[in-house]
């Protein structure tokens, strides 16, 4: 048995995300059922469970796959920068210019990855600027505005409804009635997550996965109530 293990973050957190949006309950498909007055009412708690999976999941998605592209960057930058200086250092004249220059002198002079959480990258927007920027890819809120602002919603969603939950009453019942009474706000977010991804791959010039589009490996079929 290999010490290593291979997970892969962004496909398992959007299968999970997926897999309670698109799952059966009681027999029936979850958008069909919870436009049934009296199954809301009832479920009102266990329709907002599924939305704080849908949304922090998708969001994890998207927070890991950035991520990953971010510390490649920030590993790449030190690289050629470490390599440049050598061949300058051997040929004065060459006067070369390391690759992603403009990213090492803000970020990559960092000696501790973490340490970006203390610059503006701390924000997940921001991070996927700066990737979009560096590999010259077009700006999503410039290629895809509503692809954008869904996103945005998304990102709104998990940050202040749900990891960080408002504890006054009122202003925490408004938020949570909404999610469940209009479960499009958070049914799509699996399906955002896909989208901001595939836009580095196809950016890129590359096939998207297959787990963009469907689960590969697990779903749920039905979701068993207690009650």
């Amino acid at each position: 048995m290999t010490d290593e293990i291979n997970i892969k973050l962004s496909q398992i957190y959007l299968e999970t995300a997926r897999s309670f949006i698109y799952s059966k309950v009681r027999s029936r498909p979850l958008e069909e059922l919870v436009n049934d007055d009296e199954f809301q009412n009832d479920q009102s708690t266990f329709i907002y469970g599924l939305a704080s999976v849908a949304t922090i999941y998708s969001y994890m998605a998207i927070e890991s796959f950035i991520n990953y592209g971010l510390y490649d960057l920030w590993k790449h930058s030190r690289t050629a920068k470490k390599s440049i200086d050598e061949a300058n250092k051997i040929n004065p004249n060459l006067n070369a210019v390391p690759i992603y220059k403009d990213f090492y002198e803000k970020y990559g002079k960092l000696d501790d990855f973490t340490d970006i959480r203390k610059t503006k990258l701390r924000e997940l927007k921001e991070r996927i600027k700066i990737l979009c920027k560096e590999f010259n890819y077009l700006f999503i809120h410039d290629s895809n505005p509503q692809l954008w602002t869904d996103f945005t919603g998304l990102l709104e969603n998990a940050r202040h409804f749900l990891i960080h939950p408002n504890p006054e009453q009122e202003e925490f019942h408004k938020l949570s009635k909404s999610l469940v009474q209009d479960i499009s706000l958070f049914i799509k977010y699996p399906e955002v997550a896909a989208n901001i991804i595939s836009h580095f791959y196809t950016s890129a010039k590359k096939e998207p996965p297959e787990y963009l589009i469907k689960n590969k490996i697990f779903m749920i079929n039905e979701i068993v109530l207690l009650k």
